[in-house]
């Protein structure tokens, strides 16, 4: 069902916000944590033109509350001057597989992050960093059998 693929990531400077919450809180505070990243590239003259994405450092449930992060790519000599918090995401390599708008929804999500660690652990790749969703797509204008989404896991190169 998922298409499980590779790909390499360079080096990039983020804009970043965190915060440890449960799934429930997560549709509101990732969109409005994009919304300042986005806001205030836009200020800036310089809109963001790479995906953002949303690291999960710990698991995130209905019932377990977990660190996340929101990372918009920017432009290294801008991060500074814009006043938010960045720093540089390593480059990585990464196994992906892409999904629709539909899929996104809490729970049926998890069918995509087990589909790539189960490929993952298959073919004995280690992970070397926290799991992520690669937003690519305007979200909101999406329909629901558009993909939108990469659901990532990082890899050595």
């Amino acid at each position: 069902m998922f298409e499980i693929k590779t790909r390499e990531v360079p080096e990039q400077h983020v804009l970043t916000e965190q915060s440890h919450l449960r799934v429930s809180a997560l549709p509101e505070w990732t969109g409005a944590a994009l919304g300042r990243q986005h806001g205030a590239l836009a200020s800036a003259g310089a809109p963001s033109v790479l995906p953002s994405f949303i690291v999960f450092h710990g698991e995130v449930t209905e019932e377990t509350a977990g660190t996340v992060e929101v990372c918009t790519p920017v432009a290294p000599e801008l991060a500074a001057r814009l006043g938010l918090p960045s720093r540089v995401e390593p480059a990585h390599g990464e196994a992906y597989t892409t999904i629709t708008k539909a899929l996104v929804d809490y729970p049926q999500i998890l069918t995509a992050y087990d589909a790539v660690e189960s490929w993952l652990r298959e073919r004995d790749v280690p992970i070397v960093g926290s799991p992520r969703e690669v937003y690519f797509a305007d979200f909101v204008a999406a329909g629901q059998d558009d993909e939108v989404v990469d659901i990532a896991f990082p890899i050595a190169l």
